[in-house]
């Protein structure tokens, strides 16, 4: 726990109660970012499904389809390695160390001085999530721009099956 800064001579309460309320928000984005890279990557594994089932119906597979399946295939790794990248930034700071709080709670400092100290642990977790914050938000939008590429191209792909040319 920071102790050892000079703090102002206020009541560390607003300052306390805004910092963990930021923290715990940002860790809530953090956990709804999961969620939707882990909807988007399952996307294009259903999308890539979707292209080789429409093929394998065909029962043969030209030069063109051979060039929609190898784009459609890449666009798909590309994006698996982007969510699998962004899904692993885990290293998350979650607030003051219990065991230290607990401790700085027996020690001679008076409640304000513990209070600072702890609002100023949240605030340094809160700082430094942000980096794997920015990871995952960049992350999501290159990996959703790659399935809607995808997307695309399996619909193309698809309609030129139907007409025969593919």
């Amino acid at each position: 726990m920071n102790t050892e800064s000079c703090f102002p001579d206020r009541d560390p309460e607003a300052f306390y109660e805004l910092t963990r309320d930021r923290l715990a928000s940002q860790l809530t984005l953090l956990t709804a970012l999961e969620q939707k890279i882990g909807l988007v990557v399952g996307l294009a594994s259903a999308l890539l499904g979707i292209l080789a089932g429409g093929y394998a119906l065909r029962g043969s597979l030209g030069a063109v389809g051979v060039l929609f399946l190898l784009a459609v295939t890449g666009l798909y790794v590309v994006a698996a390695y982007k969510s699998f990248r962004a899904y692993y930034a885990r290293e998350w700071e979650v607030g003051p160390k219990l065991t230290e709080a607990w401790t700085t709670m027996w020690s001679d400092q008076d409640d304000r001085r513990v209070a600072w100290g702890l609002a100023a642990d949240y605030w340094h977790a809160y700082y430094n999530n942000c980096v794997n914050y920015e990871k995952k938000t960049e992350a999501l939008k290159t990996v959703f721009i790659l399935v809607v590429t995808q997307t695309l191209l399996v619909a193309l792909a698809l309609a030129l099956v139907a007409a025969g040319v593919a």
